[in-house]
């Protein structure tokens, strides 16, 4: 079980860190 919580916390967090870096390229174009 642990380790399924642990993979999908590191995938939350990849999830978390594309759209921040999307959101701020989309910033940066406008």
């Amino acid at each position: 079980m642990k380790k399924i919580i642990y993979q999908m916390l590191v995938g939350c967090y990849i999830v978390a860190a594309l759209v921040l870096v999307c959101a701020c390229n989309s910033q940066l174009d406008i």
